[in-house]
């Protein structure tokens, strides 16, 4: 299988804006400094009104991800989970790129996930450990899990030892290409967020300057940099 060079490798810039204003900015930064993607986290904004951020969003909508975690999986969001599944299904109906649901929330809920796929984006479902690396049977099980459900699947852990980028970038070996996001959080997972994209994955996650939404993430400026100097 050929896969990307360093300078196809494609970049998604995480933004954690908490209003409408700072979020326009934030977007128009990220795609100046040359990210590729934009990820919205919607957990952040300090007023969630979806139908004043869609004029907004609209032209950019084709290059973003639209997240809106729970604080169980490292969100922010303060209602309940009727309200963030209310929440999502807007989303969806302004056709991200992608649209990124927890595994657990779609284990709880099977039929969200096909309601939130019917605008057209591509969705990802994605399952984080903020503690460990797991064994590798447990990452495989995770991802058939993953990707028996939605189009791409995400599967984020935290880097205690260097080795366990090796566990999780194995699972690149057994997945379609681009059906898989999978590297480590952490200083010590970073080598594993550079590499990804380069053996398999649609994406990788970077910050917008220093203002980071998950430990060991790079400013997109740097990432960009990095791949071009390769």
């Amino acid at each position: 299988m050929k896969m990307p060079s360093a300078e196809s490798a494609r970049v998604c810039t995480s933004i954690p804006a908490s209003s409408i204003t700072s979020l326009q900015a934030d977007l128009e930064k990220a795609f100046s400094y040359g990210s590729d993607y934009v990820e919205v986290r919607f957990d952040y904004l300090d007023m969630l009104d979806i139908d004043k951020s869609k004029p907004i969003l609209k032209r950019y909508a084709d290059r973003c991800v639209y997240t809106c975690r729970r604080p169980g999986e490292g969100g922010r969001f303060q209602g309940d989970e009727k309200d963030r599944e209310r929440v999502l299904k807007k989303l969806a109906e302004q056709n991200p790129a992608y649209l990124d649901i927890e595994l657990s929330t779609v284990n709880e809920k099977p039929a969200l996930a096909d309601s939130l796929r019917s605008g057209g984006s591509s969705l990802i479902v994605s399952w984080h450990n903020f503690s460990e690396t797991p064994s590798l049977e447990i990452l495989k099980s995770v991802q058939e899990d993953a990707l028996g459900i939605g189009d791409v699947a995400k599967i984020v852990t935290f880097a205690k030892g260097f080795k366990d980028n090796a566990s999780v970038l194995s699972l690149y070996r057994s997945v379609e290409k681009e059906r898989l996001i999978a590297f480590c959080m952490g200083e010590l997972g970073v080598v594993s967020r550079l590499v990804c994209p380069l053996i398999g994955s649609p994406l990788t996650y970077a910050s917008l300057e220093n203002d980071k939404t998950a430990p060991g993430q790079i400013p997109v400026k740097e990432m960009k940099e990095f791949y071009a100097a390769l």
